[in-house]
């Protein structure tokens, strides 16, 4: 297995690495987020988060025989400002990875770290803090259909106090994903990529340094897709953000620095399209 740097590390050549179970069988992603407090949003590039899942398992009991391992004892470290590919088919538990991170749900076992800090560990209050440094991009926009696209930016910070100006840094992202002049439109005069890019923008209202995507062109044609990822991997450099992506698409995947391949809840071999391996062992 290919060494990586070290967590944190601003060696971009091998920015994730997988590590084996102690007997060799499985492997485990571990990964770091680090939160700004929502009032620290500034337009200044961000250094991205380090991420780390050491030993991360979650089983769902479907009934008392029936249980559903959607990660099995992952190991896994993301560097800072890197883009990394969760590969694989619908049922693998890649998305069951990006909602671990993101704290959308919670392991069965196993610890993760976001920049250092363990945020299996938060709850309550310390962990919606957690959640609102953290940008995301679903498959489905999830936008609320009421509200103008510039209230659908604002609308993970407005029951928060911040200290700068929500509207214009909403403004500022709404331009940057090319819907300048469309501040005051509902979303039902979008177009799906349109749509796509309001959830973008929204997702980095509180200048995350981590950004979650999942399936973010599954729901687009090719040509509006690759317009997508262009913007994502746009943002990924301009933002300085580490973009993590679950995907079945090898197309979406080669634009990433490394892919991770993920079959059955388990981390299998991923090749570096930009050279070198990223690598785990191979359940028997």
């Amino acid at each position: 297995m290919t060494e990586g740097p070290e967590l944190g590390s601003s060696d971009m050549s091998s920015p994730v690495t997988a590590s084996p179970q102690s007997n060799g069988d499985t492997a485990t992603v571990t990964s770091v987020i680090g939160a700004e407090s929502v009032g620290a949003v500034s337009g200044e590039r961000g250094s991205g988060a380090t991420v780390r899942l050491e030993g991360v398992t979650k089983r769902y009991a479907i009934d008392k025989d029936v249980v559903i391992m959607a990660a099995d004892d992952v190991n896994l470290d993301f560097a800072a400002g890197s883009s990394t590919a969760l590969m694989g088919a619908s049922g693998s538990g890649k998305s069951t990875l990006l909602h671990l991170m993101g704290a959308m749900d919670t392991p069965t076992s196993g610890r993760i770290f976001i920049d250092g800090q363990e945020i299996t560990a938060l709850s309550g209050r310390k962990l919606a803090a957690h959640r609102r440094s953290i940008g995301f991009v679903f498959q489905r926009f999830h936008l609320l259909p009421a509200l103008s696209v510039e209230a659908n930016v604002m609308a993970p910070l407005l029951p928060y106090r911040t200290n700068f100006d929500l509207k214009a840094r909403a403004r500022e992202l709404i331009a940057s994903v090319g819907l300048a002049g469309r501040e005051n439109t509902i979303p039902s005069r979008l177009s799906g990529g349109q749509q796509q890019r309001v959830a973008i923008a929204r997702a980095l209202i509180g200048r995350p340094n981590l950004l979650l995507a999942d399936e973010p062109t599954g729901n687009l044609d090719s040509t509006t897709g690759d317009e997508i990822l262009k913007l994502l991997f746009d943002l990924h450099r301009d933002h300085g953000v580490t973009l993590i992506i679950a995907t079945h698409d090898p197309r979406v995947a080669e634009r990433c620095q490394s892919i991770v391949r993920v079959k059955d809840g388990v981390v299998v071999a991923g090749p570096h399209p930009h050279g070198g391996q990223v690598t785990a062992p191979v359940r028997p």
